[in-house]
């Protein structure tokens, strides 16, 4: 199946475009979806606890299935006060 990934914010930069298109197994979850997209733009786990995940514009965690043609949004959360 395939997914597209949006990236927005820092991801966008580390990734250097706004979006890729990952193939992956029928079995898949953002986790997976996750490792796949490593192997494409390098290391994302030491962000990966201030990032929000959306599936087809819907609050996801690294858990949730995927099916084929879902858009996923991964979002960097920025905190300060």
């Amino acid at each position: 199946m395939e997914v597209l990934v949006k990236f927005f914010s820092y991801y966008r930069l580390i990734a250097g475009r706004e979006q890729i298109t990952l193939s992956l197994p029928e079995n898949a979850t953002v986790a997976s979806m996750i490792n796949e997209l490593e192997q494409k733009i390098g290391d994302l786990s030491s962000k990966m606890a201030q990032t929000a995940f959306m599936v087809n514009q819907k609050q996801a965690s690294p858990e949730t299935p995927l099916k084929d043609k879902d858009e996923i949004y991964l979002l960097y959360l920025i905190g300060g006060g």
